[in-house]
């Protein structure tokens, strides 16, 4: 029987787990309610934890075009652009970039380096910073160009 449900907020009790614990006959009022408050802050805990997935994402690779700019990330094998989100930040001589993953990749298979792409909203714009870090170094990698979207999937 499931007396947990999850929405867009996270998890949540279900009345019924409450009716379930009141209704026990060989356990007192007392302990009652500490089953209850514990399972409360339990799932409460565990649903914050859960969704505060958004982070800013580690660089390998980046190429500027006239209206778009291409981001090299790492992918545990589920990796996909709508994933991401470029978050742009006008300054006074300058836009900030920075590529924010939303979702993570929880899949087990072997990292490799995939291409993202996000359209540029900041085209008159000459100066542009990113806010990522990088991973420095010489990579010789292969992309597939399944993998390289403008905004969303292909």
């Amino acid at each position: 029987m499931n007396f947990c449900e999850q929405d867009s907020k996270g998890v949540f009790i279900t009345p019924l787990l409450i009716d379930k614990v009141l209704k026990l006959k060989d356990i007192n009022m007392k302990n009652k309610i500490i089953i209850i408050l514990t399972s409360l802050l339990s799932l409460s805990a565990i649903s914050v934890f859960a969704h505060n997935t958004e982070k800013q994402e580690v660089l390998y690779g980046v190429s500027f075009y006239e209206n778009s700019i291409d981001v090299i990330v790492k992918s545990n094998g589920c990796t996909k652009a709508r994933d991401f989100r470029l978050e742009e930040l006008k300054g006074q001589n300058h836009t900030l970039l920075n590529v924010i993953r939303i979702k993570a990749d929880r899949c087990r298979a072997m990292s490799k380096p995939v291409m993202i792409s996000f359209p540029l909203k900041s085209k008159q714009q000459t100066f542009f910073k990113i806010n990522n870090s990088f991973v420095s170094g010489r990579l010789n990698i292969k992309l597939k160009k399944t993998q390289r979207s403008i905004g969303g999937e292909k």
